[in-house]
């Protein structure tokens, strides 16, 4: 245990999730990353999903006491069920994910409590992350926007930052209370294939009411894991739906902001549903209109041109962000 962190952090709780299918070559990583903490009072919630590689074989080997591990018979698209399972079945004051093909910075819980010592009434707790992709490292797209440390957000403030600037949450670098979950789902499971966790935090945020954001990094993302997919495609309803789910506890500003966001997700699933050669219903019947006319106005007209253009716009954006 680190000194930084004193006796009554000391004592603090928490659970780890992490879902495993077909990570072989790098699940071992991921599962020291978070028994190696300098924070080592922890629960480590391995779910299982039917791996047909050496997954399993792989987590027999370990035999830390501190390791729960449940399995599932069926495996879900985008680990949605498991980390629900696996936040179901945690007993810690805090809950925390990681992917098994990802690794946590030794002293990642050690600075979620540290910021937690800080702001003891917010219940979610975010760091930053550093990303691995085509053989560079840099930190994740929102930090290198935003440079403060332990910036408190309100769920008006997430909005708003993740349309005009990009999501500060990654399943990665949440911590939540457990409290807070209480009868309550985190992860869309069934209702999506993908970026279901961006409609998770966004719950979770107007749920939480606020969080605190640290430009520390804590996690590593590597995007150039052989073997993962972009196949699989995120619903357009998912996100319609977002607004009506939420709209009844939102004030009038929260409303127009998360209109706002629902609509960039809605364009974005849109388009890889075109690039795709998925057929959905048009662009313009699928916006959120009212508060946000010139965005619909223009992203729907950009949908009645031909799908290369739209990619070549896409790619762009991609090289300038």
């Amino acid at each position: 245990m680190s000194s930084n962190i004193d006796d009554n952090l000391a004592k603090y709780y928490c659970s780890v999730i992490i879902p495993v299918y077909n990570k072989e070559l790098y699940v071992a990583r991921a599962i020291d990353s978070v028994l190696n903490q300098t924070h080592d009072n922890i629960e480590l919630i391995l779910v299982c999903d039917p791996s047909t590689d050496n997954s399993l074989e792989i987590i027999k080997q370990y035999e830390d006491p501190r390791i729960r591990v449940f399995y599932r018979n069926t495996p879900g698209p985008g680990g949605y069920a498991a980390r629900n399972l696996g936040a179901a079945m945690s007993r810690g004051d805090w809950i925390a994910f990681l992917d098994a093909d990802d690794e946590w910075m030794p002293d990642h819980l050690e600075q979620v409590l540290l910021l937690h010592q800080k702001y003891p009434e917010i219940p979610v707790i975010v760091l930053s992350s550093h990303i691995v992709e085509n053989n560079a490292k840099h930190r994740d797209p929102f930090s290198r926007v935003w440079n403060a440390d332990g910036q408190v957000f309100s769920f008006e403030d997430y909005l708003k930052n993740s349309y005009k600037i990009y999501k500060s949450i990654h399943t990665n670098t949440i911590t939540i209370k457990r409290d807070l979950l209480s009868g309550f789902e985190v992860f869309p499971d069934g209702r999506t294939e993908r970026s279901g966790d961006l409609y998770a935090w966004v719950r979770i945020m107007a749920r939480a009411r606020y969080c605190v954001w640290s430009k520390y990094v804590g996690a590593i993302i590597y995007k150039d894991i052989e073997g993962v997919t972009r196949a699989s495609l995120p619903k357009i309803e998912l996100f319609q739906m977002m607004v009506s789910e939420l709209a009844p506890g939102c004030t009038r500003s929260e409303y127009i902001w998360l209109t706002r966001y629902a609509n960039k997700l809605i364009k974005t699933a849109w388009i890889e549903h075109r690039l795709a050669g998925r057929e959905s219903a048009p662009l313009h019947s699928c916006f959120h209109w009212k508060n946000h006319f010139h965005y619909c106005f223009f992203w729907s007209l950009i949908s009645l041109l031909p799908v290369s253009f739209i990619n070549n716009i896409r790619l762009l954006k991609n090289r300038i962000t």
